[in-house]
Formats: structure tokens, C-alpha cells, sequence
């Protein structure tokens, strides 16, 4: 049906839902000059009320182009949030939402469907249906829950989802919507924000050390321990650098002796699985490094000797450092290598005979390319940890191409080597052998 642009109601909450691109805008006026507005692609209105509930974008070209009457489909709804759920469905299904345009999507339904908003207006309750009132909210969804879970019946999303996200909508942290921004998923920029909050208390804690529980999906290590951060040698790959620097205001190695009671204060698992025992050793910097004093090391190891109970990894590209200290053998000791450089490096000090009694392994995290191991690299290697590069101040997050991968994982198999992909690496092969096309079919395709 055709109705006057005048009599329509483009108002929040729905025109707030999902904002007007004005590139979209431009295209679809550009269109609609030509073509006039299209009777295939009506907008959405709440019938007896005249508010538009989908169509704010050919609204305005239609304006643009002084077109004065639109044709419309009129659809009942029960009350607003019924409304909001069908826009928002509707919308999705026409976008590729980006991770940072869907938290502002999930931010703006938080606030109208559970802060009230403008669904309580003046203007919206002269019109003959009642919104939902803040009693009335958890009769909105089946099991009658808490907010989140009314936005996320909304979405069509999870309730943990909703709750991650208004943790990086609340969060102090500047970084948060431009890590969404530049591709970063909402789960990932979640963990990081809490991340540095443990790491911010940790800082503060005056008394009861204890070790940071990761609580990532990885299972190779379960623990942190920071006494020894920071790194002066300015690597432009240093995946450490952006949290450190939030938490402390710089990245100059520093020395936290009294961390090392975490040790002792933290309650050992029952379980003997790598992820309860392995205790991640100084995540916020290399604390084998050259700026790093060889008393503050010695300190450390020292600790590590009084805790058989927990098994230590220290990752480094400085591993000809390591000869100098006498490590115990709860300890695995790694080299990052990122590149051919370090590869070679590693190589030949890992060849040293002083280390066969401890766990070696190599740090391909991140790796930025191609890396070929010669006959002496992973002589006394036991493991390879591989993963991809993140987006930092300092890095874009990449994929490996996969013949970086399998070059890594075939040498492994020659050396009998552990390997260990982290779950940021989707790189795999996706061959499939040619399809049996009969003669038919591709005479009938000719």
C-alpha cells in the first residue's frame, strides 16, 4: 500500500538499531533517481501505529529524491521488543556485521529493550499498545532470566556473548573497540580486557601472591607468573609490548621479587595434565633479555628449584643466555623464532651438549614466514610451539600460508618432535581430487 512520507514515525527505538551508512545511502538515492522506489523492497511499519520499524535508509533517499509517498507493508506486533527482534533479524540477514558493529548493535538493544530508552516516551505511549514495563521484562523471553539473556533472545545469540561484550562496552580500556575495529573478535578482546585486569590486581596485591589462572582454550600451559616484565631491545615483532604498557606505563625490565611466593601460595592441582601444571614464566616481556640483570634471574630459578610440584616455561630469543644459570628440570626452555634469523640462531645454541637434560623447544610464535631448520636445529628439541601473529601496536594479525606450516610439522616428523598448533591458526589444506564429471553432463554443460 502507498503512504505519505509525512505520516510516517521514523523514531528510536528502531531508527537507532541499526544506523544509516552514508555510502549506502548515496548508492540507494543514486538508484531511486533513476529507477524510482522500488515496490519490491516496501518499508516496514507497526500497523495502527505509522512507526517504521524497517527502511529508515530508502526513507531518506526517497526524501532525497522528493518522492512524497511510499509504498509500505503494514505487520502486527505483540509489543516493542517483538519489533526490535524482527529488525534485528531482518537487518542481519542483508549484513556482514563486523565484530565492532555488532557490539554497537548489542549495546544499542541492551539499552532499549532492558534500560527502557525511548520505548517509554511520550510519543511512543500515546500510540494503543503498552511497552514492557521493568516488572514485565522477564515475560518477554521463555525462561523469564536475567537481561542479558532477554538481549540475547533478541539477537538470536548466546547470554555469555552479551555479557562479554558489555564487558568491553564498560571497559576502561582505549584499545578495546579498536581491536573490534580492526578485526579482532569479541571473545578474543573479552579475554584480553580481562587479562589485564588480573594482571592490573596483581600489580597492586601487596600480600597473597598467587599464580594467574589462563583461561583460554589452550592446554598447553595453565598458568602465568610475572616476576621479571618488560624488554629494552625495541623488537618490532613483540607480541608483549601493548599489554605490559597498558598495565605498567612502560616497558623497562623490572624486577617483582615477592611474586615468587605465588609459587608456594597457589594450591597445586589434582591433575597431572600439562594445562594444571605448566606455569607460563614472565608473559609480559623476555626475561632473558640483555636489559634484564643476572641477579634478578638467579633469584627466580632459584625459586623454581623449591617447586618440583609445578613444571616452568621460559621462552626467549636471547637462548644463549640460558648457559649461564643452573635450571632445575621441572623446566622447559624455549627459543622464539619468528624468522630464518632466529631459526639459525636457535640452532646452534641448542646444539649445545649443556642442555640435553632439560625439555628444549622452539617458540614459532608468531611466525612471520618461512622457516627451514637445518641438521643441527632440532637435534635436542622436543617440542614446537607454532602460532600466527596478532594485531598489536606492532604486528597485523596474519594466517601462515600453510607450506610454512607443513614445512615445520614435516621436519618435526623427522626429528621426532612434538608440534603444537595454537588455535589462532585456521592455515590447513583444502585440496580435493577432481570431480568425476560425466560425458553427459559435460556435453549438456558445452
Amino acid at each position: 500500500m502507498l503512504k505519505k512520507i509525512a505520516e510516517l514515525k521514523c523514531t528510536d527505538p528502531f531508527k537507532a538499531i541499526f544506523p544509516i551508512n552514508p555510502l549506502d545511502l548515496q548508492a540507494i538515492t543514486d538508484h531511486m533517481r533513476t529507477n524510482g522506489f522500488d515496490e519490491a523492497q516496501p518499508v516496514i511499519v507497526w500497523k495502527g501505529t505509522d512507526f517504521v520499524v524497517d527502511g529508515f535508509t530508502r526513507i531518506e533517499a526517497a526524501i532525497a529524491n522528493n518522492i512524497k509517498a511510499i509504498h509500505v507493508v503494514e505487520k502486527e506486533f505483540q509489543n516493542d521488543i517483538d519489533a526490535i527482534k524482527y529488525t534485528v533479524h531482518l537487518q542481519r540477514d542483508r549484513r556482514n556485521l563486523t565484530p565492532a558493529q555488532f557490539t554497537r548493535l548489542i549495546e544499542t538493544v541492551d539499552k532499549r529493550v532492558q534500560r527502557g530508552g525511548d520505548r517509554k516516551s511520550a510519543e511512543f505511549k500515546e500510540v494503543n499498545y503498552k511497552p514492557l514495563d521493568d516488572d514485565e521484562v522477564a515475560d518477554a523471553i521463555p525462561n523469564g532470566d536475567t537481561s542479558a539473556e532477554l538481549t540475547a533472545d533478541v539477537l538470536g545469540i548466546s547470554p555469555a556473548t552479551v555479557q562479554r561484550a558489555r564487558k568491553i562496552i564498560d571497559s576502561d580500556d582505549p584499545n578495546a573497540m579498536k581491536q573490534l575495529e580492526q578485526g579482532s573478535s569479541i571473545n578474543k578482546v573479552y579475554t584480553s580486557i580481562t587479562k589485564k585486569e588480573k594482571q592490573a590486581k596483581e600489580k597492586e596485591t601487596t600480600g597473597n601472591y598467587k599464580l594467574i589462572k589462563i583461561t583460554d582454550k589452550s592446554d598447553w600451559a595453565g598458568w602465568v607468573l610475572n616476576p621479571i616484565i618488560g624488554c629494552n631491545q625495541g623488537c618490532d615483532d613483540c607480541i608483549y609490548y601493548d599489554l605490559t604498557m597498558d598495565v605498567y606505563g612502560n616497558f623497562d625490565p623490572q624486577f617483582f621479587p615477592e611474586r615468587l611466593s605465588a609459587i608456594t601460595n597457589t594450591k597445586v592441582p589434582g591433575s597431572i595434565t600439562p594445562k594444571s601444571r605448566n606455569v607460563l614464566l614472565c608473559e609480559m616481556g623476555d626475561m632473558m633479555n640483555p636489559g634484564v640483570e643476572d641477579t634478578w634471574i638467579e633469584q627466580t630459578v632459584e625459586a623454581l628449584f623449591d617447586a618440583p610440584q609445578w613444571n616452568f616455561i621460559v621462552r626467549t630469543k636471547f637462548p644463549e643466555r640460558y648457559d649461564r644459570f643452573n635450571w632445575p628440570e621441572n623446566t622447559w626452555l624455549g627459543a622464539v623464532v619468528t624468522n630464518q634469523e632466529q631459526a639459525n640462531h636457535a640452532g646452534e645454541v641448542f646444539a649445545n651438549k649443556r642442555y640435553r637434560g632439560h625439555t628444549m623447544f622452539l617458540s614459532c610464535y608468531p611466525l612471520l614466514g618461512d622457516v627451514v631448520f637445518n641438521h643441527n636445529t632440532l637435534t635436542n628439541v622436543s617440542w614446537i610451539l607454532v602460532g600466527a601473529p596478532i594485531t598489536t601496536s606492532k604486528l597485523t594479525a596474519i594466517q601462515p600460508e600453510w607450506n610454512w606450516l607443513e614445512n615445520i610439522l614435516l621436519k618435526a616428523r623427522e626429528h621426532d618432535c612434538k608440534v603444537y598448533f595454537m588455535s589462532n591458526l585456521r592455515a590447513a589444506p583444502k585440496e580435493v581430487p577432481d570431480l568425476h564429471i560425466p560425458e553427459i553432463i559435460q556435453k549438456s554443460i558445452e
